[in-house]
């Protein structure tokens, strides 16, 4: 055979294999991971029903989640492109907010008002106005953080009269046992798991109306942009969640309780206060305005002007499968 020939032939044939192995990458599918930082406490209810029940699986997702004991943390950990997604409270997102991250609020799970304080009954405190002089622990940066500064606002209580500790909450229940801190300023499970380390030494307070949380999925602005069937189909998976927790709402705490390492009483006390739903509005977004003057205010941040934050919060994910649970101004 003329070497021309066979060369061509050669060349023909090796053109072929590649195209066909160019085509054979074409066609297959792109990774459908979701790296997920999860705040573990009930609030994710949903999350961790959509997870069990395999409604992320139904939407070709595998969702991979990485454990934070706050939200905070969670948020935290994406922005520093530890993860794709997480959940957090508005407060996070307002301190992410002055600090021009980059990244979306794309829905809502849920608000409530259920952040407690606990105290050492024999550090003589028997009201709110005995924590004077105290030593007072919250997580820095967080609701609990806030909710606290709100309330010694309106006790007239002096910031500069009390001594604040930064934990993280699984630290708080036994630094109290210990007696390294009089009381602490925070969320469930840690008030219950507070209360199980003192037994009739503890005393809790539930003052209302100081403020009210909100559990959100955020993302990172890139992850979003880049994989926006990713991010529907988790919202997807939510709302098959929200609709099975209605339905099923005893099975839903368990699932709760389970994955959170919270009792079935206490994750039952939880979400009672805390109206569980899959959405994005106004609400939301008055929150985090609010977070975020409270925290220019008490100096949390550096006094700076204070964005409107509308670039935060990207309705059209949710719009696009569930129009009727956004507002949109």
């Amino acid at each position: 055979m003329d070497k021309r020939i066979a060369l061509g032939i050669a060349l023909v044939i090796a053109l072929a294999v590649v195209s066909l192995a160019f085509v054979a990458m074409q066609k297959q599918p792109k990774s459908n991971t979701i790296n997920l930082a999860i705040g573990i406490v009930p609030h994710s209810v949903l999350v961790l029903i959509a997870d069990e029940k395999g409604y992320f699986a139904e939407e070709s997702l595998n969702v991979v989640m990485h454990e934070f004991s706050t939200g905070k943390m969670a948020l935290d950990s994406m922005l520093a492109g530890g993860t794709d997604m997480a959940t957090t409270a508005d407060f996070p997102i307002a301190l992410a907010g002055l600090a021009e991250q980059d990244f979306y609020v794309v829905a809502s799970m849920g608000q409530g008002d259920d952040i407690k304080v606990i105290a050492r009954k024999d550090s003589g405190i028997n009201s709110i106005s005995d924590l004077k002089g105290k030593r007072i622990a919250t997580k820095k940066g967080g609701g609990g953080e806030l909710f606290m500064l709100k309330l010694f606002s309106q006790e007239g209580i002096d910031l500069d009269s009390v001594s604040v500790i930064y934990l993280d909450p699984p630290e708080m229940p036994a630094a109290i046992a210990r007696n390294d801190i009089d009381s602490y300023v925070i969320w469930e499970p840690h008030i219950a798991n507070g209360e199980k380390e003192m037994g009739e030494n503890a005393i809790v307070f539930s003052p209302k109306g100081i403020y009210g949380e909100t559990w959100n999925i955020a993302a990172r602005k890139d992850f979003a942009e880049r994989n926006p069937e990713k991010v529907k189909g988790f919202l997807r998976a939510l709302l098959k969640a929200d609709e099975f927790f209605r339905e099923n709402r005893e099975a839903g705490l368990e699932i709760a309780a389970r994955h959170s390492g919270a009792s079935l009483d206490t994750a039952k006390a939880v979400l009672d206060e805390f109206e569980i739903g899959v959405s994005l509005d106004n609400v939301l977004k008055e929150q985090v305005l609010e977070a975020a003057e409270f925290a220019v205010e008490q100096g949390i941040v550096k006094e700076r002007e204070i964005p409107s934050f509308g670039g935060i919060f990207n309705t059209a994910f949710l719009e696009e499968i569930k129009p009727e649970s956004v507002e949109t101004e």
